[in-house]
């Protein structure tokens, strides 16, 4: 399954958003893994984040996040940069709604 979310940054904080994901902690990249992200791809525009991944099961990869002692690390140091509203119900970042895909002719082959 594919999913997005939106997110906005704090003013200022677009380099050292940028510089913390540039530089990932190996240990948060293999919580990501352990997770089930795939795919995962943050664009940036002005202070709007989008983010797109692919996972098998969100209810898993949203239990390992919650659980896992280093995504809590990643998650406070995230909150200077962020303006961070999860949705109330899940805890999780609000997920957009899909309207359109197009797999292309090579998905078909």
């Amino acid at each position: 399954m594919r999913y997005a979310w939106t997110m906005r940054l704090k003013p200022g904080c677009a380099g050292a958003y940028v510089q913390l994901h540039r530089d990932i902690w190996p240990e948060m990249s293999a919580t990501l893994d352990r997770a089930g992200y795939r795919n995962y791809t943050i664009f940036l525009q002005d202070d709007l984040l989008v983010g797109y991944f692919e996972c098998d099961d969100l209810d898993e990869l949203k239990q390992v996040l919650a659980a896992d002692p280093t995504a809590a690390r990643w998650r406070v140091s995230m909150a200077e940069l962020v303006d961070n509203r999860p949705d109330p119900r899940t805890g999780f970042l609000p997920l957009m709604t899909p309207v359109f895909h197009h797999a292309g002719a090579a998905a078909s082959r």
